[in-house]
């Protein structure tokens, strides 16, 4: 007989995220202080087909812990350092879901990689 999975552990050591700050100009002038991450596998229905039905494609979901100090919210910037790669990349937050069921409470963000450049005024 199958076992219902019960672990609902997060964990952040899989990068760290900044939010960025835009001028009128959409040029980033700063950013929030790094916050730890976690980068968890997710499901197919979560990854593509919610986002599909919004017509946005996503690229990545991250974790960051809800008692952060700083709220995340949809169509945010932020630039994501992950671990196992060199150099940082800049995503934009298409959907910002709570997550008080896990351990420790989190925000799940659903990333979609940034195409444009934006110039860097940091």
């Amino acid at each position: 007989m199958l076992k219902s999975k019960t672990d609902r552990s997060v964990a952040f050591h899989d990068g760290r995220l900044a939010i960025l700050q835009l001028d009128p100009v959409k040029r980033i002038t700063g950013s929030s202080a790094f916050i730890p991450c976690g980068l968890p596998t997710v499901g197919f229905k979560r990854f593509y087909e919610a986002a599909r039905t919004e017509g946005l494609s996503a690229d990545l979901v991250a974790t960051v812990p809800w008692n952060m100090g700083t709220e995340v919210a949809a169509a945010e910037l932020v630039e994501l350092e992950r671990n196992d790669r060199k150099g940082a990349a800049v995503y934009r937050v298409i959907q910002c879901q709570e997550r008080r069921d896990s351990a420790p409470a989190c925000y799940q963000l659903t990333l979609q990689h940034e195409k444009v450049k934006y110039e860097d005024l940091r």
